[in-house]
């Protein structure tokens, strides 16, 4: 997230200048989300505290026209993080222009709101939609303070709600708000909120008729809600539900190959083929994601997982800032085997790890085996916080953006702890060695000790 905020705001200058659509007499009218605010719990990903969060908001203003009427417009803000009592954008907005393009930005609880539907719509330009809009305004900020059996009563209203704007909209509107319903009937089904949500999905499934890119943005989410409101059925056969679900992938990618959710889809699916050691079919699958999709953050983790489970015999070629601020570089460790190690101060394995690590360094000495920590912690100070408390003998390079960052997507690292083995040729003899076969392998490269 920091270094999606650091973009953000190097980049913002050009994209204000750049755009012609919001003017200095411009005004902020309301903001639309598809759902409530969600929470990613402490734990999950490095996050340390729940952090509440916003996807696929959309800002609507209005421009005081040539005739004195105002001119609605709509500037895509992408994701809301909560920090204290204000709600900060980590993304650059994006201003719907005649193109009508919206490029992809990654949520945290479901993907964007569809490009053609946000470029589409005159949102609430029509007087009718305005006192539905506004319910669906008081539903959504009553959500985020509402729990158990009354929240379920107000995702039924809120769905009911759009219901009713998606038949009242004028015909170009349609495609923004079936965006926002089906967006909104995926995230509550995963909640187990709307009873019939997945019928509900499969109407507006079919109702997409010819429209393939409308068809594929309803497909994806009628699967993932198809999924998690299997999952939550009692005496579930998880195994089979997991067969279905990649199955259901690769439906959906063969229908919609060119679908911006065919990044994520195959993303899953090259995933899985590499849990179950079928490299070579994840490596394909991954080069189809970087070449078909560029500029995606699938893209850039295909990638680097492509590098990754093809980078024994080959030099590491990782370099970084330590956090000292000295530059580092593992090729200058050449002439001693290399243990690098992708952790953070959350991932209590890696802590593990650590403490092995640091025993098998004391055992050979530093003279005879390096070791470098990369360290994906999201929060520097927590991670300099923790090293004050408990050294570490090794260097630590930093960047932020935890397993988003540079240092975990152009290696592949998809889950911690990670560990590399490096010979002392500085070439990769192992790219997933677990702590248990670290000794062994070590004692092949430098000998018992």
């Amino acid at each position: 997230l920091v270094a999606r905020a650091a973009r953000a705001a190097q980049e913002f200058p050009k994209v204000a200048a750049a755009q012609k659509q919001v003017g200095e007499k411009s005004r902020w009218s309301s903001m639309l989300a598809p759902q409530s605010p969600g929470v990613i719990p402490a734990g999950a990903g490095g996050v340390t505290r729940d952090v509440m969060a916003y996807d696929n908001v959309v800002a609507l203003v209005e421009t005081p026209g040539a005739g004195g009427a105002a001119e609605t417009g709509q500037v895509f803000v992408g994701s809301l993080v909560r920090c204290g009592e204000a709600w900060r954008p980590i993304d650059l907005p994006q201003v719907v222009g005649a193109a009508g393009d919206i490029g992809d930005a990654a949520g945290f609880f479901t993907p964007q709101l569809s490009a053609a539907g946000a470029a589409n719509a005159g949102a609430v330009q029509d007087e009718k939609l305005k006192p539905l809009v506004a319910k669906l305004q008081e539903i959504e900020q009553t959500m985020a303070s509402t729990s158990g059996a009354a929240r379920g009563e107000l995702a039924i209203r809120q769905v009911a709600l759009l219901e009713q704007v998606l038949a009242a909209c004028v015909e170009t509107d349609r495609p923004f708000w079936t965006n926002q319903l089906v967006e909104t009937l995926a995230a509550y089904v995963q909640e187990g909120l709307v009873p019939d949500g997945v019928a509900k999905l499969e109407k507006l499934a079919t109702a997409a008729g010819n429209d393939e890119r409308l068809a594929a943005f309803v497909a994806f989410r009628l699967a993932q809600a198809r999924y998690s409101a299997s999952m939550q059925q009692p005496g579930v056969d998880g195994e089979k539900l997991q067969n279905q679900w990649f199955d259901d992938l690769k439906a959906f990618v063969e229908k919609h190959p060119r679908a911006p959710e065919a990044a994520e889809a195959l993303l899953q699916l090259a995933f899985r083929d590499e849990f179950e050691g079928r490299e070579q079919e994840a490596i394909e699958r991954y080069g189809v994601i970087a070449s078909d999709f560029p500029d995606t953050p699938q893209a850039r983790k295909a990638a680097g997982a492509a590098r990754r489970l093809q980078s024994v015999g080959r030099p590491l070629g990782l370099a970084g800032v330590a956090l000292d601020g000295r530059k580092l570089d593992v090729a200058a460790f050449r002439g001693v085997p290399v243990i690098v190690h992708w952790w953070s101060t959350d991932c209590e394995p890696c802590k593990v790890d650590i403490a092995q690590i640091r025993e098998l360094q004391g055992r050979y000495g530093a003279k005879k085996l390096a070791v470098v920590g990369v360290a994906l912690d999201g929060d520097k100070s927590k991670l300099v916080k923790f090293l004050e408390a408990k050294p570490i003998p090794w260097p630590q390079v930093h960047e932020p953006g935890g397993l988003d960052s540079r240092l975990a997507e152009e290696f592949g690292v998809l889950a911690l702890p990670t560990m590399f083995l490096v010979d002392a040729e500085g070439n990769v003899v192992d790219r997933n060695v677990s702590i248990t076969d670290l000794e062994r392998k070590l004692e092949k490269l430098i000998g018992a000790k």
